[in-house]
């Protein structure tokens, strides 16, 4: 499994970039509510092509 993190960028303006590296699909906006809930902060989302992307599952089958 690929690493997962967070980069946050406080700009001069007062505006926050996030950016969530290694997340796929809605894993990056589960992420992102939790952080905004535990700094009661607000956001303008846009997202990168890896949102719409689906996690990959894998699947083993035992052989006899």
């Amino acid at each position: 499994m690929a690493d997962k993190e967070m980069e946050i960028v406080f700009k001069n303006d007062g505006t926050v970039d996030i950016d969530m590296i290694g997340y796929h699909g809605k894993g990056c906006t589960e992420e992102i509510n939790e952080l905004l809930d535990a700094v009661g902060g607000k956001s303008k989302r846009k997202q990168k092509e890896e949102y719409y992307q689906k996690d990959k599952v894998q699947i083993q089958q035992k052989r006899n």
